[in-house]
């Protein structure tokens, strides 16, 4: 008789403490995975200039790197300008990534630009010469001996002749309530001032400017969130126009070229370019203008994964959504770099622009060469995220600072100059006042 050994169960084995180990470990090597990977896969986005890269070659790595899809730079943006979104209240697509909401963003402003464009330039100036004339009537205490802030006064009229000019808000300039505009003007600066410092923001001040935007511009007007309009028209547009007026006041030759622009029965798209005799252009010195003082010095992004190719792209995109099933939907991208184009600098580089790269000259726009051409083009962004009005917005500053410097003359008064050209702050001094 053969006699087996006898059967005996096995009983499950502990795990071992290394085993253990690893699973307590996994988060952690996750992790170091995906910040590895992250590494492998960014893009480098120098901070400034280098030897290696031209200025305009910089600014191109930053807002249109090479094959980067609408999606990601729509991100890039809007994450880069949430401060200003929390302070303002924005909902547009300069804050939102939705590439559906910047389509709408898009057409709605092509469809304004068509608007103004069809209704002519004489039209647009005349809107101009009434917010001036209707600002001058309004201003407590506007008689010829008091002194009104420059740039106070620049912010109203611009946003008088934009609200009616380009927004087409229905309603005439001289129904646009004065305490709202200068409400929404000082608040606009106040909070967007407030939120590049850091500081804490009153929690008010957001619903005044709401509910002061809401009156100047009614429901029936088509914007659901009237300031997602205002910034981007008007914010930029006041500076330029009053860095414009202070370069035009600088010289009587300056002062009587513009003059001569608007003594025209019907102001026309040619005249901008028509060269006087002085070597330039309405539109040359618009352009000098804003090469010397851009309204924008730097253009930000935050940039965080970004894959060298779809296949790689593929392989990877995993790991983060392994991250998010870790630690939840809130994280945030393992790194995130915020990159400055800094375009002030392209736009005063002595070897791009000559040695009198830091001088106010106009006539050097009548002979750029074709580098020069390209990095004046960055004023307005670059790529696919670049301003819509463009082309059109450098001419309607022109027409703004020509009137304001009209009018404000034959109203009998003048520009007083201070120390020094501002920017959004910085006009201590500047003040209209009456003449001796």
């Amino acid at each position: 008789m053969i006699f087996s050994s006898p059967r005996v169960r096995s009983t499950p084995e502990m795990p071992c403490t290394r085993d253990l180990f690893l699973v307590a470990c996994l988060p952690a090597i996750i992790t170091l995975l995906c910040y590895v990977c992250s590494r492998i896969l960014k893009r480098p986005f120098p901070r400034t200039l280098s030897k290696d890269e031209s200025p305009l070659e910089q600014i191109r790595s930053i807002l249109q790197p090479p094959g980067a899809p609408i999606s990601q730079l729509l991100i890039e943006r809007s994450t880069a300008n949430q401060r200003i979104s929390l302070a303002l209240g924005l909902t547009n697509t300069f804050v939102n990534p939705d590439p559906q909401l910047h389509a709408d963003f898009v057409q709605h402003s092509r469809g304004l630009l068509r608007g103004v464009q069809t209704n002519g330039w004489t039209r647009f100036q005349q809107t101009c010469a009434q917010a001036v004339q209707s600002t001058l009537e309004d201003w407590p205490d506007s008689d010829q001996q008091c002194n009104i802030p420059f740039d106070r006064f620049v912010q109203i009229v611009v946003l008088r002749t934009i609200l009616v000019g380009l927004l087409n808000v229905g309603k005439d300039v001289e129904e646009l309530d004065y305490s709202s505009l200068a409400i929404v003007t000082a608040l606009i600066n106040d909070l967007w001032t407030l939120s590049k410092s850091g500081a804490l923001l009153p929690s008010d001040l957001q619903q005044q400017l709401r509910d002061h935007l809401r009156r100047l511009i009614p429901i029936s007007a088509g914007f659901e969130n009237p300031i997602d309009f205002v910034v981007p028209t008007w914010e930029t547009m006041w500076r330029v126009c009053a860095t414009t007026i202070a370069r035009i006041e600088a010289s009587t030759d300056y002062q009587s070229f513009f003059h001569d622009f608007l003594q025209t029965d019907s102001l026309e798209a040619r005249q901008f370019a028509v060269v006087g005799s002085q070597g330039f252009s309405v539109r040359d010195f618009v352009q000098e203008v804003m090469r010397l003082h851009p309204p924008v010095k730097r253009i930000s992004r935050v940039h965080t994964l970004s894959p060298l190719n779809s296949w790689v792209s593929t392989a990877f995109g995993a790991l983060d959504h392994i991250q998010l099933w870790l630690y939840g939907a809130g994280t945030k991208g393992i790194e995130d770099v915020r990159s400055s184009a800094d375009v002030e600098a392209a736009l005063r580089t002595e070897t791009i622009w000559s040695g009198d790269a830091h001088a106010f000259n106009p006539r050097r726009h009548q002979s750029v060469s074709s580098q020069m051409k390209d990095i004046q083009q960055v004023v307005f962004g670059y790529g696919r995220l670049r301003c819509v009005a463009a082309t059109w917005a450098p001419d309607a500053a022109a027409v703004i600072s020509a009137t304001i410097m009209e009018e404000v003359g034959e109203s009998g008064l003048e520009l007083h100059r201070g120390a020094k050209i501002g920017g959004r702050n910085g006009w201590d001094g500047w003040s209209l006042v009456g003449r001796a």
